[in-house]
């Protein structure tokens, strides 16, 4: 998915998330990564990235603004059609 900086101002720092699995589901996030379109996709040099079961930082980020990333959440397993729930929360600087 395609993370944007709309702030016209302010760099993007550190970037929250957090993933609401199914109901009764046992899936848990097993990886995360975050990749710039501008550098073929490679990973952002730099960016320290921690997670837990449904939740994950990544810091250590200096994305400008109008500029994008792509972050990439990999699942313990498929949720099929139930789908995830993504919310993300920045902090500017």
């Amino acid at each position: 998915m395609g993370v944007k900086n709309t702030d016209g101002t302010k760099d993007l720092i550190v970037l929250h998330g957090e993933v609401t699995f199914p109901s009764g589901s046992s899936i848990i996030i097993s990886d995360v990564y975050l990749q710039d379109p501008l550098n073929s996709f490679n990973a952002v040099g730099g960016a320290d990235i921690s997670n837990t079961s449904t939740t994950f930082e990544i810091s250590d980020i200096d994305l400008a603004p109008n500029a994008s990333y792509e972050l990439v959440i990999v699942f313990s397993a498929s949720p099929g059609d139930a789908g995830v729930r993504v919310e993300l929360e920045g902090l500017f600087d």
